[in-house]
C-alpha cells in the first residue's frame, strides 16, 4: 500500500533506515519545505519490489544506500538532494529539483534513468556505473558523471542530452550499441 510521511508543514523528517514491506510506497513530503533526512531505503529481499518517492521543496539527504527490490526512485520535487552511497532501482527518475542532485556511489538500474527538464544540476559520482536503460540528461543546469579517469558509465538503452545543457564526463561512456546525442560534451 501506500504510505506517506509529511503534510504540508514545514518541519523536518529524519528517519533511521527504512526497509519497506511487499509492494509498499513510501512518499517522504508532501510537497513543502521540508528537510528530509534517512539512512538507508530498502524492500524486502526475495518478495515484491516497493517504490520510494521524495516530494518536497527542502533538500533530500540519504545518507546509506538505496536498494534491495525497489521498482522506483522517484524526486517528485527538490532542493537539492545528495544520495550518499550506492543507488540501485529498477529505474530513478528526477521530475523537478533545484540546486545539485548527487549520488556519490555507483548507481545500478534495470531501466531507465531520466534526469527531467528542470533547473537543477547532476552530479553522478559513482566509479561504475550501470544503467540497464537509457540515460537522459534533461536537466537545465549541468552533468556530470564520473569523478576519475577510470570511471565508467554503461547506458545500455543509449545516452541523450538536452541542447544547451553542459555535460561533462571523466571517464568512459559506453552504450550497448545504442545512440549517443549530446549537443555539449566536455
Amino acid at each position: 500500500g501506500l504510505s506517506q510521511i509529511g503534510g504540508t508543514s514545514t518541519g523536518a523528517i529524519s528517519l533511521p533506515s527504512i526497509v519497506l514491506a511487499n509492494s509498499a510506497s513510501l512518499v517522504l513530503g508532501a510537497g513543502a519545505s521540508t528537510v528530509i533526512t534517512t539512512g538507508a531505503i530498502s524492500g524486502t529481499v526475495g518478495g515484491a519490489t516497493s517504490s520510494v518517492a521524495f516530494d518536497t521543496l527542502g533538500a533530500v539527504t540519504v545518507n546509506g544506500a538505496i536498494g534491495t527490490d525497489l521498482s522506483t526512485v522517484t524526486i517528485t520535487n527538490a532542493s537539492g538532494a545528495t544520495f550518499a552511497s550506492t543507488l540501485t532501482a529498477g529505474s530513478v527518475t528526477i521530475a523537478s529539483a533545484s540546486g545539485t542532485v548527487t549520488v556519490a556511489g555507483n548507481i545500478n538500474t534495470t531501466g531507465n534513468f531520466d534526469a527531467l527538464s528542470a533547473p537543477y544540476s547532476l552530479q553522478l559520482q559513482g566509479a561504475s556505473n550501470n544503467l540497464g536503460g537509457k540515460l537522459t540528461l534533461a536537466n537545465q543546469g549541468t552533468a556530470f558523471l564520473g569523478t576519475a579517469n577510470s570511471s565508467k558509465t554503461l547506458a545500455s538503452g543509449g545516452i541523450s542530452g538536452d541542447p544547451g545543457n553542459s555535460i561533462t564526463a571523466i571517464g568512459n561512456l559506453f552504450t550497448a550499441g545504442n545512440p549517443v546525442s549530446l549537443d555539449t560534451l566536455s
